[in-house]
């Protein structure tokens, strides 16, 4: 991928491979180093600001129904896979929207799919659970009924969930807006080592800059919207989980 300004002083390649990249800097006229103007930091740091606290929210959503005694997660699943498939399609996602009350937007099952489905067609039981649950290995139990008033919690958080994916892409799309913003550079700005990751004390750094006291937990939730399983967040997650969704 290339980054290069029109008088050509700099250029900056990235190599990309798994996820992985290496920094080549070519400097040309003894040139300075192409970075994001303070304006465009200021708005990614708010942007990310903004997009942590909304996961952080709805986080705690999750957390709160998953204490429920009957808190049943392959009830919550066979609510939405109602013929036993054994995956969760759009429409299935969408009927049982409508059966709990919910009005649904296409898009917003759209970016839901987008973000938790790997081939973007269907929930698997494993990616409905990263859904509704922020555990990394949630408790399983299994109930005989499911009560009125977990239900209701059940509802609130697919419908908080919806909102806030739809929510995150705006702030996404608003960064997208500004022809001089760069997902490349932006990376960059957080990758002080340059090593192809960002990691949680690089997040606190560049926050701390700009007098934002954020904990370990916020950062987390924040790593959470670009990857499940690492601490850190590789380049490709980064372009990927900040670039808005068609």
């Amino acid at each position: 991928m290339l980054q290069q300004e029109e008088n050509n002083e700099l250029k900056v390649l990235f190599i990309i491979q798994n996820n992985n990249y290496e920094q080549i800097i070519m400097q040309q006229n003894n040139s300075k180093v192409i970075v994001l103007k303070q304006n465009q930091e200021a708005k990614l740091v708010n942007a990310l600001y903004e997009m942590m606290y909304l996961n952080k929210q709805l986080e705690e959503r999750k957390i709160q129904l998953e204490q429920h005694d009957d808190f049943d997660l392959n009830q919550f699943y066979s609510f939405f896979d109602t013929f036993n498939q054994k995956k969760i399609t759009r429409l299935d996602f969408e009927l049982g929207c409508m059966q709990l009350g919910i009005k649904v937007k296409k898009q917003q099952i759209n970016l839901l799919f987008q973000r938790f489905s790997e081939d973007n067609s269907f929930l698997t039981y494993q990616e409905f659970v990263n859904v509704i649950s922020c555990s990394n290995d949630p408790l399983v139990r299994i109930v005989t009924k499911i009560s009125i008033k977990t239900m209701t919690k059940f509802k609130e958080l697919i419908a908080q969930i919806l909102l806030t994916e739809e929510k995150i892409q705006l702030v996404k799309e608003r960064l997208a807006e500004n022809s001089e913003f760069s997902l490349e550079l932006a990376f960059l700005f957080f990758d002080k080592l340059k090593v192809g990751t960002i990691t949680i004390d690089e997040f606190r750094e560049v926050f701390e800059s700009y007098n934002i006291q954020i904990t370990n937990q916020e950062i987390e939730s924040l790593i959470s919207i670009y990857t499940k399983k690492e601490s850190r967040v590789s380049y490709g997650s980064f372009i990927s989980g900040m670039n808005p969704i068609q």
